[in-house]
């Protein structure tokens, strides 16, 4: 502009002195003007003129990139929401209503095409359900003021959700009484750390406090960067208790009563350092970050039955229980405590997470006197039986929009039970699985007729239950729980031991055939006997029994499955 002022102030300067001086003096004066200076200042203005162009189309296309960037952030924050929305109610694809709603809440237009998709493995498909990633793209017309023809806006964005869920499987504890203490106390007991005597009541204080506790933040306090640095993490249950007492969210006197039991089992506790893996069973593969999911919650009760039980395992406590002429010598251990589990959903992983309740071993000795009619007879008869609670699955999750659509699958198989009466099972203290029984055993010596007559016994039985399936809808607070699941109607270890078919062998040592020819019908007599006498000695063995696990939270007729969380809400973009 100061250039374009100049000339026209030259001008008029010529004009001046055409008025002043005539024709005459106006082309002196120009001739005073030297033509070259004419032409180089013409020059000069002419390059500065097409300078001045060329710095106006220049912030003319300024402006036009600008606005091309402008809309294409834009773009890109529409499809970052819409995907994040749709990877957060994947089961709703491929029509994904909710994401749609969002994108024009964020400025969707017209003539926008979105897409979006349902990605397994950077693959495309229609398999939502699978699906843990959702895949938007928009292609925008550029509609810019400064620019000529343009390319389209195209833009995309990936997001993946893993959903967590978190749950427990163990027994119930409603049958707990006073005289089912000792068991328990002496598994303590044999931690080391003093005598314990905890009542039935203490106990169900300690299991039944209703104190929530988040994994991840439990994992951070006690040092652990990740979910798999946690379960490799060996610490005494009162360490883990007390950390996790101390970071719960819950009712103060609940978590008094927790502090006040916990002091009094804090010898036993503080004696065996516990890999916390064994009683969290976290499955989170797939994890974008540490601490993805914005919470993993247990139950603090829960998490103490799990660890008290796993700090007792593989030491034994013998309990003697006398009934009438009865006697029993029960030797108990434990070989594997009740789970916390955790999964992370991932493509066509199943079971998303998986847990198992207490196993336990059990090595009895039966004593008594039994009057046969013809004879009495000393028994001293060997069982070995294993029980547990069962086996817990979360099968398939699907998260929805509102959250009460939620739907978590979950199959139970029931407790199993496997038990022989034998000269022994090898395999009863090594391994969670099933008995090998051992040849039959000498249970008694029957005096007939002054002949002493060995009697042996071999008998087994299995008791497993067909897999049970549950389906829960809705967001699923803590404490949504699809138990107790029955092994079929009144199953117990009362009545398991009371069917079982008795493989009687009677050892005769040789006699004459006269005295022979008089033994026989006493024989038979004998092992008829024998079979109507024993069967009720196992029923009362099996109901004593039953009482004893029930203390451990070990019931082999039922399973509880409690679902504590469900994380549908962990996004992340990952593209």
């Amino acid at each position: 502009m100061v250039l374009v002022i100049t000339i026209n102030r030259y001008n008029a300067y010529e004009n001046y002195l055409d008025t002043l001086h005539g024709n005459a003096i106006l082309n002196r004066s120009r001739h005073m003007w030297p033509s070259s200076l004419r032409t180089q200042e013409l020059g000069a203005i002419t390059v500065l003129t097409g300078f001045v162009m060329m710095v106006a189309v220049g912030a003319l296309a300024v402006l036009g990139l600008g606005q091309t960037v402008w809309e294409k952030n834009r773009a890109q924050y529409l499809v970052d929401q819409s995907a994040m929305t749709a990877a957060r109610q994947l089961s709703d694809g491929p029509a994904f209503e909710k994401a749609f709603e969002v994108a024009e809440l964020n400025g969707l237009l017209p003539d926008d095409v979105l897409t979006i998709q349902c990605v397994i493995n950077d693959t495309v498909t229609a398999n939502c359900d699978e699906a843990v990633t959702a895949r938007a793209t928009l292609v925008r017309k550029n509609k810019s003021f400064f620019l000529g023809p343009v390319s389209d806006i195209n833009t995309s964005a990936e997001a993946t959700n893993a959903p967590v869920v978190s749950a427990m499987v163990s027994s119930s504890l409603v049958n707990l009484n006073s005289e089912k203490s000792a068991l328990l106390n002496g598994l303590l007991t044999g931690l080391g750390g003093g005598v314990v005597n905890l009542s039935v009541a203490d106990y169900q204080k300690l299991l039944g406090a209703n104190v929530v506790v988040d994994v991840i933040k439990l994992g951070a306090e006690l040092g652990a960067a990740t979910p798999s640095e946690l379960l490799a993490l060996n610490l005494t249950a009162l360490d883990l208790l007390q950390e996790g007492l101390a970071l719960g969210q819950g009712d103060a006197q609940d978590k008094t009563k927790f502090q006040g039991v916990l002091g009094q089992i804090a010898g036993p506790l503080n004696q065996v350092a516990i890999p916390v893996g064994d009683i969290l069973a976290l499955d989170l593969s797939g994890e974008t970050s540490p601490g993805t999911s914005r919470f993993l919650n247990v139950n603090l009760g829960e998490l103490a039955q799990a660890a008290i039980l796993r700090s007792a395992k593989d030491g034994s406590y013998t309990i003697s229980i006398n009934q009438g002429l009865l006697n029993l010598s029960v030797g108990v251990t434990i070989l594997q405590a009740p789970q916390i589990f955790v999964g992370r959903k991932l493509p066509f992983k199943s079971p998303i997470a998986e847990g198992k309740t207490a196993q336990v071993a059990l090595d009895i000795r039966a004593v008594q006197n039994l009057n046969l009619v013809v004879a009495n007879a000393n028994v001293d008869m060997a069982i070995q039986l294993k029980v547990a609670g069962g086996l817990a699955q979360v099968d398939s999750l699907t998260c929805s929009i509102p959250r009460e659509n939620n739907v978590t699958s979950v199959t139970v198989v029931p407790a199993l039970a496997e038990l022989c009466i034998s000269q022994g099972a090898a395999d009863l203290k090594t391994n969670v699985s099933g008995l090998t029984c051992g040849a039959p055993a000498n249970i008694a010596t029957v005096t007939l007729l002054g002949i002493p007559i060995g009697v042996k016994l071999g008998a087994s039985a299995s008791a497993r239950a067909d897999p049970t399936s549950f389906v829960l809808q809705g967001a699923a607070p803590p404490g949504v729980s699809t138990g107790p699941v029955f092994l079929n109607s009144g199953q117990s270890l009362a009545n398991l031991m009371g069917g079982l078919n008795l493989d009687l062998e009677l050892n005769v040592p040789l006699v004459g055939g006269l005295l022979k020819a008089l033994l026989n019908p006493l024989l038979n007599t004998l092992l008829s006997t024998l079979n109507v006498v024993l069967s009720p000695v196992l029923v009362v063995v099996g109901g004593i029994l039953d009482g004893l696990l029930t203390t451990l939270g070990v019931g082999l007729n039922e399973v509880n499955v409690t679902v504590q969380a469900v994380d549908c809400s962990s996004v992340v973009l990952s593209k």
